[in-house]
């Protein structure tokens, strides 16, 4: 069955000026030109509700999204039976779809020392996920909690990478291997995870004054990381 779109035509006062809007019948010409096959109006809803839920956060309401693309509520749970599928289409678009397994993969190469492994892994990272989009959902992703299921495999993926890091540390000597240890270890490897990411929050969220080069700038927060290790 074809989309069926309505639209917005103002109406006219007595002097002949635009007044309110009012919601009239869709000419067949002008359906005709707004009608989209399945997969291209799914791509168009997602699109919009990603930069939508940036903005606003996963508490906005559907109908608003819909006022935005200009169609029903209706046709987007066509698309996606339920406003936590289609939460879940942006998390999957916008963060499982950045993730790499090479990552891991040159984390855990020893053939290349600790230290250099650690800020390679940072640079490919801050390359893939430096994006408004990103770093904005992440945080309304958090602020949701447990009424986002759908970000526990995200999460995963990052506890993944904390973990590597630590058990590469400790490989390296720089971590001893002592489970009375580990909850300090644990704390400066979050540390230095969220001191990169407070990077692209200063860029696109607190917009402060964000420097240019990125990959200098994580060799010093990951140099003065290793410092921590060459104190007496």
């Amino acid at each position: 069955m074809p989309e069926v779109t309505t639209i917005k035509r103002p109406s006219l006062d007595a002097n002949g000026q635009p007044g309110a809007s009012q919601p009239v019948a869709d000419p067949a010409g002008f359906r005709a030109a707004r009608r989209l096959d399945p997969d291209t109006r799914r791509e168009q809803i997602l699109d919009e509700a990603t930069r939508f839920f940036a903005e606003r956060g996963f508490e906005a309401q559907v109908a608003e999204l819909a006022g935005r693309l200009g169609i029903s509520e209706a046709l987007i749970f066509r698309y996606f039976r339920t406003k936590q599928a289609l939460i879940d289409a942006v998390y999957e678009r916008v963060f499982m779809g950045r993730w790499s397994e090479s990552w891991i993969e040159d984390l855990v190469a020893r053939a290349v020392p600790v230290r250099e492994r650690i800020v390679n892994f940072f640079i490919a990272y801050l390359d893939a996920v430096d994006d408004p989009q990103w770093i904005r959902i992440a945080m309304y992703a958090a602020l949701a909690g447990e009424r986002m299921p759908v970000a526990f495999g995200a999460r995963g993926r990052v506890e993944r990478v904390q973990m590597t890091i630590l058990a590469e540390l400790r490989a390296a000597g720089m971590f001893a291997d002592d489970p009375a240890q580990e909850p300090m270890q644990w704390e400066m490897v979050l540390h230095l995870y969220s001191s990169v990411l407070y990077l692209l929050l200063r860029k696109h969220v607190l917009n402060r004054r964000f420097t240019q080069d990125r990959s200098a700038m994580v060799r010093r927060l990951v140099a003065n990381f290793f410092a921590e290790f060459e104190r007496p």
